[in-house]
């Protein structure tokens, strides 16, 4: 459980909480639930903000790729973050006001969107010259931007996990995200992958210069630390456990 089903963001009129239909629904089904299974910390302790409930955090899981990163490191010149976005609601939940705003502050840097709607786009005004913006493009695609991709945004004012976080830095991109919902969770709290004020652009511009230039040992360190609590065998031991809890699985198996 995680994303739309776990918060509610009146401002932006979003999440399941904001329809007292579907409010009713929620807490029905969390009431009747055995087990009910956020993908982070952060997702547990919002969505119990509306309704208690049982239940274990299970984060997602990815697919690490075997990768020489020493060799990757040459084309590793982009900055990058993904998401979709057709609507103005989705393009200031999902921070694509605060990325544009960084390649506007760093010129000399190439940042590239990928996910937006082209009808979208064609309505945004003095865009900066070192940003590219592409529509939403495949998951192998996508798998081939990573590889040329330094540092990955998310610069989200909501996000109960971060796929594109995980999937990126999988393949040695360093992360730089917002400190709003799991994204501080995803990368262990360190303040050297987030941004905690938009409106200091010092900030912000130091820590692009920082991690843009990280070297392949440090990008190794960070898929270690992903690695740990995003493998499909982390996420596999812990549904069996929880199964063999429930009495699903034999103790044995």
């Amino acid at each position: 459980m995680g994303g739309y089903d776990t918060t509610w963001l009146p401002e932006y009129d979003y999440g399941v909480f904001t329809n007292p239909l579907r409010t009713r629904i929620v807490r029905f089904l969390y009431q009747k639930a055995d087990c009910v299974l956020p993908v982070s910390d952060y997702a547990a302790a919002e969505s119990k903000k509306r309704a208690a409930y049982s239940g274990h955090v299970i984060y997602n899981a990815i697919v690490f790729p075997d990768v020489q990163l020493e060799e990757l490191m040459l084309k590793k010149n982009l900055i990058l973050t993904v998401g979709y976005c057709n609507t103005r609601r989705r393009y200031f939940i999902k921070g694509f006001d605060r990325f544009i705003q960084m390649a506007r502050m760093n010129p000399e840097y190439p940042f590239m969107i990928i996910g937006m709607e082209q009808s979208f786009k064609d309505g945004l005004s003095n865009l900066p010259e070192n940003l590219t913006i592409l529509t939403p493009r495949s998951h192998e695609t996508l798998a081939e931007y990573y590889k040329k991709t330094s540092v990955y945004c998310q610069f989200s004012r909501f996000e109960s996990f971060g796929m594109g976080v995980a999937e990126a830095c999988s393949i040695g991109a360093l992360p730089l995200v917002s400190s709003a919902g799991a994204l501080p969770e995803m990368v262990n709290n360190n303040t050297d992958y987030i941004i905690e004020d938009f409106d200091d652009s010092k900030e912000g511009r130091r820590k692009i210069q920082s991690l843009y230039s990280g070297n392949h040992k440090k990008r190794e360190e960070c898929v270690r630390t992903l690695k740990e609590k995003y493998s499909l065998e982390v996420r596999k031991n812990a549904l069996k456990s929880i199964f063999i809890e429930k009495g699903l699985l034999p103790k044995d198996i």
